[in-house]
């Protein structure tokens, strides 16, 4: 298109707009206009033929233009008003539509858009709705939930409720009360409130808030919501794994069970208790329930305090906690310990054989000793029982237990003395050897051990003289079958007149058991009556006992006042005769001599030596007293 000439304006009629049509948020009932500017920017008139609304919402309306057709100049201007009336809420849009003669566009359109608003809900809520950890029964969470008016005119909120899930753990306080008005353009907070019931669990507590209002496009807003419920968790430790290790009976030992809380809730311990109360003791003085909050722990002894050793394998026992921990309510703890028992062992094992009571010089003994065993160890405690002391005997208990029993032996290897006295009065016959037997009892706290002992002792009647002729020619004393004379007599000792007792053609007595060894005698007087150290003549009397076989002699003298002061002595009168009467060896049994076989060298003639009871030398007793020492040996715990 040429322009027109002088001008500078294209040739014809060209249609120039200015217009926003872009209205603002209105309310309801609300209007808004704009004006829509038309310009003649060519060089012949432009005619306008119409002006309407093309399409769209019909809020939208065309004011104030003049009636058509008309004319614009070139260079010159004419307005009209576009209405944006607000009846319906909501966006809305519509085209507004110029016809003209425009050479290049006769049907211009132009775009209009508005939003009508009314009452209208928004809400937000704290963490995004997540309550978080909250205990259950005795603990609760609020959060916020803030409900907005973004709308124009009142929001009313008619009711919250709450569906799906676990409805019954939240609640809206009963502080707040519907319906709830909100004034455009402002906001309330209304409190939801997470009050888990029941137990703990694992996982997540859900549900989702419903928010019941006049919004006309969101009559009920939703709102989704959380919360955690955690356990307690109870953690148990004990020291050794609840082995106590040894404790002897009557003692008592102590292990601490440590209560934890590992959870993130309170654990509630409603009791604890013991399998066997008699022998795994807990605290009378514990309180319960017994809370433990998260991260404490508690302390509990636990005390085993056993009243008998026991010969079997460990006591078991368990520690029952009673709680609130999920999957542990009845939780049980295994218990161990050892109670050995003592072991009673006697060393000698009886006062018999080699043990036996023997004369004077003689001195038997015994020991009880403690050791301990590989196991552990345990006193040991016993009883000498009055009634098995043998006292028609006369053996007494002496020692550790003589100043009262009863009496403890500590473990390991105790030694406990007990002297046994033999007071060997009583003889069936005096004129060969005799023994007595007993019994000593001992009653301890060990339940495997019968506590006894075998006594056994050489009785006499009074003093006396046992003889033993033996030929000791070849070094090897030898018992002589029959001595030709034996001749017994005192020194310085009338009853009332000098003894003077002489035996021909003895033969050798024996040999009878006295406590399990032989004895064998040529004489055996036990009804003498005691010789002393002191007196007339130099102030002592003794005994002398000679011996004849054949042309050899032997002698022995002896001098008994106690057991402490017998004196012996032994001569041979044979030349060749060497002195071993005194030597202390033990006898063989009686062996006869027999005939030298023809063209032999002729046996020596025996030498007789005279010995005492049991192989001793000389022959002498000491009155009738005996003292045994004995040792009483315990093995064991």
């Amino acid at each position: 298109m040429a322009a027109a000439s002088g001008t500078g304006r294209s040739a014809g009629p060209i249609l120039a707009v200015v217009a926003d049509l872009g209205f603002d948020t209105v309310c309801v009932g609300e209007r808004d206009t704009r004006t829509v500017q038309m310009f003649n920017v060519g060089s012949d008139p432009l005619t306008i033929t119409a002006i309407f609304r093309a399409s769209g919402s019909t809020q939208f309306k065309v004011l104030s233009a003049p009636s058509v057709p008309f004319s614009i100049q070139p260079g010159e201007e004419i307005d009209f008003i576009v209405e944006f009336t607000a009846s319906a809420p909501g966006d809305h849009t519509a085209i507004i539509q110029i016809s003209s003669n425009d050479q290049f566009d006769q049907s211009y359109e132009i775009s209009a858009s508005g939003t009508v608003n009314t009452q209208m809900i928004s809400t937000v809520i704290a963490n995004s709705g997540s309550f978080g950890d909250v205990c259950p029964s005795d603990e609760f969470h609020d959060l916020n939930l803030t409900i907005a008016n973004p709308g124009c005119g009142t929001l009313s909120v008619s009711g919250i409720t709450f569906s799906g899930g676990d409805t019954a753990d939240f609640e809206v306080p009963g502080v707040v009360t519907f319906p709830l008005t909100i004034a455009a353009g402002t906001s309330t907070a209304v409190p939801i409130r997470f009050d888990p019931e029941g137990d703990c669990s694992d996982g997540t507590r859900n549900t989702t808030v419903r928010i019941a209002s006049n919004d006309p496009d969101t009559a009920v807003q939703e709102v989704a919501i959380s919360g955690e419920v955690p356990c307690p968790d109870l953690n148990v430790s004990i020291a050794d794994s609840g082995d106590f290790g040894n404790v002897c009976a009557t003692e008592e030992k102590d292990l601490a069970l440590e209560l934890f809380n590992q959870g993130k809730c309170d654990l509630t311990i409603s009791s604890i208790t013991s399998s066997d109360t008699n022998l795994w003791e807990l605290p009378a003085d514990t309180q319960y329930p017994l809370v433990l909050s998260h991260d404490a722990n508690f302390s509990l002894p636990v005390r085993f305090a056993p009243d008998e050793c026991t010969l079997e394998p460990p006591e078991e026992g368990t520690v029952t906690i009673n709680s609130d921990s999920p999957g542990e309510t009845a939780l049980e703890i295994d218990l161990s310990g050892d109670v050995p028992c003592p072991n009673l062992v006697i060393d000698a094992a009886d006062l018999t054989g080699l043990q036996a009571f023997r004369p004077p010089w003689s001195t038997p003994r015994a020991r009880w000793l403690l050791h301990r065993p590989q196991h552990g160890s345990a006193q040991h405690r016993f009883v000498p029982d009055d009634h098995q002391r043998h006292r028609r005997h006369r053996r007494r208990l002496r020692g550790h237990c003589a100043d009262g029993v009863p009496d403890r032996a500590a473990p390991g290897e105790e030694t406990l003395g007990v002297t046994v006295r033999f007071t060997p009065k009583s003889d069936a016959d005096p004129l060969a050897p005799g023994e007595i037997t007993g019994l000593l009892s001992v009653s301890t706290d060990d339940p495997d051990a019968d506590g006894e002992a075998e006594l056994c002792g050489e009785s006499v009647r009074q003093s006396g003289v046992r003889a033993l002729i033996t030929e000791v020619s070849s070094g090897t004393p030898l018992v002589v079958d029959v001595v030709d004379s034996i001749t017994l007599r005192s020194r310085g000792k009338n009853t009332p007149s000098p003894i003077n007792l002489s035996w021909t053609n003895q033969a050798v007595q024996g040999p009878v058991s006295v406590c399990g060894r032989d004895v064998s005698w040529h004489i055996d007087v036990e009804t003498l009556p005691a010789t002393s150290t002191t007196g007339a003549k130099g102030g002592k009397s003794q005994y002398e006992l000679y011996a004849k076989e054949g042309n050899s002699r032997a002698a022995s003298s002896s001098t008994s006042g106690s057991a402490s002061s017998a004196r012996h002595s032994c001569s041979s009168r044979a030349p060749t005769a060497r002195s071993a009467c005194w030597r202390p060896r033990a006898l063989p049994a009686p062996r006869a001599r027999s005939a030298a076989p023809a063209g032999a060298a002729a046996r020596p003639v025996p030498r007789p030596a005279i010995r005492g009871p049991h192989g001793n030398p000389g022959g002498g007793f000491g009155p009738a007293f005996f003292a045994g020492r004995a040792r009483i040996v315990r093995h064991g715990t």
